[in-house]
């Protein structure tokens, strides 16, 4: 799990998060972006990445519309046993 903390933005703000990971087999794995939601006290969690093949991943997210949210977490599950890997990059671009 990684976070990431956004200083105040423009209603016009494009923000992209950059998503790096190295894994023994990406097809293990579920990715999960959430926003924090100060009403429910927990983040309200999108999955990005749904047991796709492969050997690393590499993506972005294209986020609208929520530049009043500040606070993200990325969660990564690895539902197979044998396997080992990380988060190496989780950024945003903001434009």
């Amino acid at each position: 799990t990684q976070f990431v903390t956004i200083p105040h933005l423009t209603e016009d703000a494009c923000m992209v998060f950059y998503v790096t990971t190295e894994h023994t087999y990406v097809g293990d794995l579920e990715v999960w972006i959430g926003r924090w939601d100060p009403s429910s006290s927990m983040y309200l969690e999108q999955k990005i990445w749904d047991h796709h093949g492969g050997s690393n991943l590499q993506f972005t997210v294209n986020v609208k519309g929520l530049q009043n949210v500040h606070n993200w977490r990325l969660r990564v599950v690895d539902s197979a046993a044998g396997d080992e890997g990380s988060i190496t990059e989780f950024y945003d671009l903001i434009g």
